[in-house]
């Protein structure tokens, strides 16, 4: 088959796992496939966040699993997922000749190039052609680990406010700026990172550049919007708490991190949420939103020629943090 699961039931939801399975039939390519081991299965998660298949339990996920390998099978394409899009070409059902989409090993696959720039911006490109789209991430080195007490919760909270509009960008067109494009937009924070990604149209990605410049360096913090998106984090904090397994998942982990910063949940714990001010948040910006504290990594139909002078022209004049 195209694809098999070995391993990969430890590390994605069932409703995945068929998905790949079901793929697996319909791209049948005994001699080239790819087998999807434990270290590979890591980046699949893709086809639940991508095509909305959210909750196996609801009766949309089956159709919808089925609709995401018809659209694969259609369009020829693959979907992994928070590790970004790898997009596989060359994807004949039933042809027996599909192409790998390990990278930097298909056609239309670029190795992955690296390069630095001066204020210490670490940038990750590769090309990959087999379809018109671009992806842009931009990976932060914080995350709940470098909260002190009396700031759990703020890594979370900045990257709530940096969707909040930029000196450049105002708060109203930000989802406007990629969706024009037909992509899509997220971040997310974890103990040890926070993220931002787009995924649009190969001709989006000057714009994709520019947001994430302006996220890095020119977000504005209006105390009104710190004010308003407070209630919004405390009321998803109590929402979590009426969840038992979220609920016991953040007990028995402060009781099992009893002096790593790792205890403390990543939205934060509720006194300090609700005393943290607009001088906090802005502060905690400031010091991790730096050119050296990131990595960029860029991804799509592109040439890397001409997208390195593009990140030079929107990162370049940055300031670097003091380390």
């Amino acid at each position: 088959a195209f694809l098999s699961v070995r391993g990969s039931q430890d590390f994605l939801p069932p409703h995945e796992v068929e998905f790949l399975r079901i793929l697996s039939g319909r791209l049948a390519a005994p001699k080239s496939g790819v087998e999807i081991g434990p270290a590979e299965a890591v980046l699949i998660g893709g086809a639940s966040h991508i095509f909305d298949v959210f909750e196996p339990d609801k009766g949309h996920a089956k159709r919808a699993v089925e609709g995401t390998v018809e659209f694969c099978v259609r369009t020829r394409w693959v979907p992994l997922g928070w590790g970004g899009l790898l997009l596989g070409g060359g994807l004949e059902e039933g042809s027996g000749s599909g192409s790998s989409v390990r990278p930097g090993d298909g056609e239309g696959v670029a190795q992955v190039r690296e390069q630095t720039v001066d204020n210490g911006l670490r940038v990750l490109i590769q090309e990959v052609r087999t379809a018109p789209l671009a992806s842009v991430w931009c990976w932060y080195r914080v995350g709940s680990k470098d909260e002190g007490l009396g700031l759990t919760g703020v890594s979370h909270w900045v990257e709530h406010m940096n969707f909040k509009g930029t000196a450049n960008i105002p708060r109203d067109q930000v989802k406007g700026i990629i969706e024009k494009y037909g992509g899509s937009w997220n971040g997310y924070t974890w103990i040890d990172q926070t993220t931002y990604l787009e995924t649009a149209t190969r001709d989006a990605l000057d714009q994709m550049l520019f947001i994430e410049a302006e996220r890095m360096a020119s977000c504005l913090y209006h105390p009104d919007d710190c004010e308003s998106e407070r209630t919004v984090i405390i009321s998803e904090l109590q929402g979590g708490e009426n969840d038992p397994d979220q609920l016991l998942d953040q007990e028995l982990t402060a009781t099992a991190f009893k002096a790593h910063p790792y205890r403390h949940p990543t939205i934060g714990w509720l006194p300090d949420l609700q005393t943290m001010t607009r001088d906090d948040l802005y502060g905690y910006y400031r010091r991790f939103y730096v050119p050296n504290n990131a990595t960029l990594v860029i991804v799509g139909h592109f040439a890397t020629a001409a997208a390195l002078p593009r990140v030079e022209h929107y990162f370049g004049a940055l300031s670097p943090g003091a380390g």
